[in-house]
């Protein structure tokens, strides 16, 4: 099992990793360093949130995950708006580099909750409950 497998593990959607469309996503991610590293923090968060919030709605309350991705989304919008601040303005206790070690984290927040929410949706087509 590579490290994009050990990733989508916890995920409940029946993926088959040896065929299908998922196989040419998987090549991106495995070939190309950056989009791998970024896709295995938001799994690594995906994983995480399932672990602190095991009962989570999805789309039995599509509202509450969504009000969940635009308060992450908020957070990181909070730190974009203090990167490009003027230098005078910025809370003085943070540097950019800091200010963009938040974005990412934030950033990263953001796709795992969408990523759930898609998840969510995707399980309940599968199973003919709902149709996205």
């Amino acid at each position: 099992m590579n490290w994009v497998e050990m990733a989508f593990k916890d995920c409940k959607p029946q993926w088959d990793f040896a065929t299908g469309d998922l196989r040419s996503v998987m090549s991106i991610i495995i070939n190309d360093p950056t989009i791998g590293a970024c896709w295995a923090d938001v799994m690594n968060e995906l994983a995480r949130a399932q672990r602190l919030h095991p009962n989570y709605p999805g789309i039995l309350d599509p509202v509450r995950c969504v009000g969940i991705i635009t308060e992450e989304n908020g957070e990181a919008m909070a730190e974009a708006l203090d990167l490009t601040r003027d230098p005078s303005s910025k809370r003085v206790d943070r540097t950019d580099e800091e200010i963009v070690k938040r974005l990412y984290k934030e950033t990263v927040e953001t796709a795992a909750t969408a990523l759930r929410l898609l998840i969510s949706i995707r399980m309940s087509a599968e199973s003919g409950r709902v149709k996205p």
